[in-house]
């Protein structure tokens, strides 16, 4: 087979290259079913030499073959070592999106027993999604007890408490921690209201970002759609952040202009 002769050949940075062309940029987006011990899915369940404690975890693996129509290198007369070295490279090399911190160190707790390999060895680059609203009713997935509504301090609070988790990540893994807010908790008649974030509503989380920058950890803060930064500790000040803001503002409304005329 011509990827069997390949693996033989070329050195692993080149294999790698051709394995990431072959299955594409990946972004795993980590859901509840992910931190599952098993699969209801047959076709991944049932995977050679796969037990059913990672199952979960080696889902998108299999749909990022199955989309580019490589399931054959999952079968049993195909060459394992080159099925191991393609499963860690696209691993090591996905996205991971996550839409709870808490989420974080459960996951890199698992283990893909398939390389054996921990999920914390491979998570390299993460991105946190979160949507702020005042007054909302916070219930888990599993749970159908209704919770009492929460104002926004509290859930500011509670996502700086578990800033903490993303300490698990190895050192130096890059964190991208999107933030969005509720239209009526937004300043209005600017040119990026998703973008127009209460300088307040952020001051919060400085000393959580500050302890992840300490630690060597490249973080990123994107609020809406369009205005993503660096974080730098001695940016950490509520002038710098607000600066930010003010000029994404004036560059996004210059760029209205220029398209109205």
């Amino acid at each position: 087979m011509v990827l069997e002769d390949f693996y033989r050949k070329a050195p692993r940075e080149i294999r790698e290259i051709m394995y990431g062309s072959m299955l594409g940029d990946q972004t795993i987006n980590v859901r509840e079913q992910n931190l599952l011990p098993s699969t209801t899915r047959p076709e991944v369940r049932n995977i050679g030499n796969l037990v059913n404690a990672t199952a979960g975890i080696f889902e998108p693996f299999w749909d990022a073959l199955a989309s580019a129509g490589y399931k054959g290198l999952l079968n049993s007369d195909f060459d394992s070592n080159i099925t191991h070295e393609m499963v860690e490279t696209f691993y090591f090399h996905s996205r991971y999106r996550f839409v709870d911190l808490t989420y974080v160190p459960r996951y890199l707790n698992f283990r893909i027993n398939y390389i054996d390999l921990g999920m914390h060895q491979l998570v390299k680059t993460v991105e946190v999604y979160h949507f702020f609203n005042s007054g909302a009713c916070i219930r888990p997935v599993s749970s159908d007890l209704a919770m009492d509504p929460i104002s926004l301090a509290d859930s500011l609070d509670r996502y700086a408490r578990n800033m903490q988790y993303l300490h698990s990540l190895k050192p130096k893994s890059s964190i991208l921690l999107t933030l969005q807010f509720a239209e009526h908790l937004l300043q209005p008649s600017v040119a990026d209201k998703n973008a127009a974030v209460h300088i307040d509503y952020l001051t919060v989380l400085f000393p959580e970002l500050e302890k992840l920058v300490k630690a060597g950890y490249k973080v990123s803060v994107k609020l809406g759609y369009l205005l993503k930064f660096r974080v730098w500790k001695e940016e950490l000040t509520a002038e710098c952040w607000t600066r930010k803001i003010e000029c994404h503002q004036m560059v996004s409304h210059s760029s209205i202009a220029r398209n109205t005329y």
